[in-house]
């Protein structure tokens, strides 16, 4: 499925859908407590996160007025591995619990640097283990974070 715009609509689109995002991020967030920078309460990072997302989007389509007239080609906004990395992330988080955090991340990881930087079958499967292996001492060992451990908890 090809979905090809001008550039500088393209980034328009982009921008748009980028800045509607951080508004319902931020409307949800908004609700939460921000509490204070000396306790904060669990909606300041995420209404942070919100209102940076939304300078990006400003920031993108104030690039994509000025460059209007100067952008020349076609931008593809649905190109096969963005395809390929949101329904990736679809089914990792749909099985998550079931199968675990460590075969989850893995093979969501695997994936995207397959889908998304190229690497070899090989190579993708070792960055994946590796960053997982890494994620899941940084959480569990050091925070004490517990992940699911899915099919793989002793019985």
């Amino acid at each position: 499925m090809k979905l090809a715009l001008e550039h500088w609509r393209g980034e328009f689109v982009v921008g748009c859908a980028l800045l509607a995002t951080a508004g319902g991020f931020g409307a949800l967030a908004i609700d939460m407590s921000v509490g204070d920078f000396a306790m904060p309460g669990p909606g300041l990072f995420p209404l942070l996160l919100a209102a940076l997302l939304a300078l990006v989007a400003v920031a993108l389509l104030v690039r994509a007025t000025r460059v209007r007239s100067a952008a020349t080609g076609r931008v593809d906004l649905l190109p096969s591995n963005v395809l390929v990395a949101l329904c990736s992330l679809a089914v990792a988080t749909a099985l998550f619990e079931s199968s675990g955090f460590l075969i989850a991340s893995m093979a969501l990881l695997s994936i995207l640097f397959r889908a998304l930087a190229g690497l070899a079958w090989p190579r993708a499967t070792l960055a994946g283990a590796v960053a997982t292996g890494v994620a899941w001492m940084l959480f569990v060992q050091l925070l004490g974070v517990q992940l699911p451990r899915g099919f793989l908890t002793p019985v």
